[in-house]
């Protein structure tokens, strides 16, 4: 997924594409015009109820680039697809990491190659030696790389029809959309750290009764993560102590 006129970034992975020998399409990142209103999938006041501040162009663009990129690997006939932002670099075993995966579809609907944030996780399956397809007890973030199926696509595509959050907070909801989530562990692409991000900063300013309205509104979707955290853990104990 790259913006038209990025032009070096597309160039930085077409060369680490091929060099690979790995066949892809670049998906042309939407940029919303703002200035005559907001999508209309956006549900503005499920947002500013949730986040007391509205998303901002380039999360928008994200969001809606996503979706863009399902719907076009659902007109091929292919079982599973890869999907990479221009901004990743690529691990020296990407394509063997790849390949494994790609033979594990039954086992998953969506894996996450690379995380934002470093969180604990249970090992599930060995991709190669020392890598790992991992389900995290709450979830990295980030959608700069991942592997998902047909069915993954289907699903995200119906329960993201409505925008009120980042896109990768959508794909992270399990407890909402029911798909296995995973990741691989160590990643198999990294960020590029020299390049900036589209999306930019917050404005998280609110003010006291708007916080405690973006809590009270948050408190049942709260309720079903830890919950769903909970039975994570429970499952690591079991496995760990009781041989199950």
């Amino acid at each position: 997924i790259s913006l038209t006129d990025s032009f070096d970034r597309r160039s930085a992975m077409e060369n680490q594409l091929h060099a690979v020998d790995l066949s892809f399409v670049f998906i042309y990142a939407i940029r919303p015009n703002l200035s005559s209103g907001y999508p209309t999938e956006y549900d503005r006041r499920r947002r500013i109820n949730l986040y007391g501040y509205d998303m901002r162009r380039g999360e928008i663009g994200c969001f809606l680039s996503h979706r863009l990129a399902w719907e076009k690997f659902l007109k091929t006939d292919q079982p599973v697809c890869c999907i990479l932002e221009d901004d990743v670099i690529l691990s020296q075993d990407f394509i063997s990491g790849l390949k494994s995966i790609f033979g594990m579809e039954k086992s998953y609907d969506l894996v996450r190659l690379y995380g934002v944030f470093s969180r604990k996780y249970i090992k599930l399956i060995e991709v190669l030696s020392g890598r790992w397809i991992v389900d995290y007890f709450e979830q990295p973030r980030g959608t700069q790389g991942y592997v998902l199926t047909r069915q993954a696509a289907i699903v995200l595509l119906k329960y993201t029809q409505t925008m009120y959050c980042a896109i990768d907070d959508m794909i992270d909801q399990e407890w909402g959309h029911g798909l296995r989530i995973y990741g691989v562990e160590p990643s198999l692409v990294t960020e590029d750290s020299g390049l900036t991000s589209s999306i930019g900063g917050r404005n998280n300013e609110a003010s006291h009764a708007r916080r405690l309205l973006r809590e009270f509104y948050r408190a049942a979707p709260e309720v079903r993560r830890q919950f769903l955290i909970m039975k994570k853990k429970l499952l690591l104990f079991s496995q760990k102590h009781l041989g199950l």
